[in-house]
This record gives structure tokens, C-alpha cells and sequence, in this order.
């Protein structure tokens, strides 16, 4: 057994107010359940990837995860998730295997900042239908939640001819989009520009509070998406 990839955890976190409480488990079982997912993957990505260019940190970091295979959440010890392949990466001996999204309900990690992130799966949250199967990223929970997906491109560029060389060659380009959401429990929107957004906001919490005095009370600024996560979670609160 390998119990430096796997701990089983007793106690869940809440996620997006849908976390269940956990059940002692069997730790050589599920050290036997998560191998065989990553081994039977890992068998079909031997292949370079263009992974490595679009994770959610460069590091090895510890994932809280929520699965589609046990109950008890799972600590992975050495984690990567990579946004354009909704995969996590995992180091197990030295190298490298991957668990694909479809069976990661949801899963915490560690910000560069030291704040914890929370990610989820739409499709077992209700949002498949609006934004298909990216990754979300949870950045205000409550009543009203502001949820982020990253949106990727990929594209080949010509290189110029080089005289030095007589060669040439292309280079892929990944460009990246982020895309923000409102949600409640029966709406679901993409925010539209920055600009309309505290008229979003507004809409959707019934005109509980006034979002552009609060945002002045407090200096914040209205179309800044790092000042959305408070503008949303105080809405939340007036709306209790």
C-alpha cells in the first residue's frame, strides 16, 4: 500500500453547501481503487502532453479531493491539475499518472497565496448543461456563488524561415479566457461584461442591498473581478 499517495480523510469540507459526512473506509481498498483508475489511464497517456503549460500551479501540491468511486474524501499528497486537460496529475514513484475529471466530483487545494481553493466538476453540481465539463472554480459560496472557468485556445504559429539553420518551424500558442458566472439554485448566467455586472449582481439578490454603496463604503471597485468575491458574498448575506 501506498500511504504516501493516499489518506483518507474524516471529515468532509463543505463544498458549495452539498458536502455529505463521511464514513471510516478501508484504507487498503481505497489505496486498491484510486491505483486502478490512474493505472488504467496512465496506460493510455504515454504520449508527450501539452500538459505542464496550463495548470493551476507549477508545483506539486496536497488535493482534498471528492471522487466518483468512495465515499470518504481522498488526500493526494503530490497533486497538479492542468485547466485545459481537466486532469490531475499525480506522482506516484517518480512518475507521473493522471485522473481525468469525470471521476473528481470536486477538489480543494492550496493558492499561492495560501488560501484554499475550491474546484468542481458541473456536471455533478447542475451547471453541465450552461457551461459544459470545464472545471469551475468556486470564488464566493453562499446563497449567490461566483463561479470562474478557463476557456482555452490552441493554435500553431509559422516561425520565420531561419538563413542561420535553413530551417523553420511553428510554435503552439495557448491562449486563455476566463469566464465568469452567477448562480443561485434555479439561475445560472454568464456575466456579461464588466460593467453590467453589479446590475447582475443586484438582479439576483432581489435588490436586497445596494451593491454600488457598499462598493464605494468599502472601496471597492465595481468592475475589478478580484472585488467580486466580497461584493457576492455580502449580497449573500443581505439576502438571508
Amino acid at each position: 500500500m501506498k500511504s504516501f499517495l493516499i489518506l483518507i480523510t474524516f471529515s468532509l469540507m463543505p463544498l458549495l453547501t452539498l458536502g455529505q459526512g463521511s464514513t471510516a473506509y478501508d484504507l487498503q481498498a481505497a489505496d486498491k481503487f484510486i491505483n486502478d483508475y490512474l493505472n488504467e489511464r496512465f496506460a493510455q497517456q504515454t504520449s508527450a502532453r501539452i500538459m505542464e503549460r496550463t495548470p493551476v500551479h507549477s508545483d506539486w501540491r496536497e488535493y482534498t479531493l471528492e471522487v466518483t468511486f468512495q465515499e470518504d474524501s481522498i488526500l493526494v499528497d503530490k497533486g497538479r491539475f492542468d485547466l485545459f486537460t481537466n486532469e490531475l496529475a499525480v506522482e506516484i514513484d517518480g512518475e507521473k499518472r493522471y485522473l481525468p475529471m469525470k471521476y473528481v466530483k470536486s477538489f480543494w487545494v492550496t493558492g499561492d497565496d495560501g488560501t484554499r481553493r475550491l474546484f468542481v466538476n458541473p456536471t455533478f453540481y447542475g451547471f453541465k448543461n450552461q457551461v459544459g465539463e470545464n472545471v469551475l472554480e468556486v470564488l464566493a459560496d453562499g446563497p449567490i456563488k461566483l463561479l470562474r472557468e478557463h476557456t482555452y485556445t490552441v493554435n500553431e504559429t509559422e516561425e520565420r524561415y531561419d538563413p542561420v539553420t535553413g530551417g523553420a518551424g511553428s510554435e503552439t500558442v495557448i491562449r486563455d479566457k476566463e469566464v465568469y458566472y452567477l448562480a443561485t439554485d434555479i439561475l445560472f448566467e454568464p456575466i456579461t461584461s464588466r460593467r453590467e455586472f453589479w446590475k447582475q449582481l443586484t438582479r439576483m439578490s432581489g435588490d436586497s442591498m445596494d451593491i454600488k454603496a457598499y462598493a464605494k463604503e468599502n472601496r471597492l471597485k465595481l468592475n475589478r473581478p478580484s472585488d467580486w468575491p466580497e461584493l457576492v458574498l455580502a449580497a449573500s448575506a443581505s439576502n438571508n
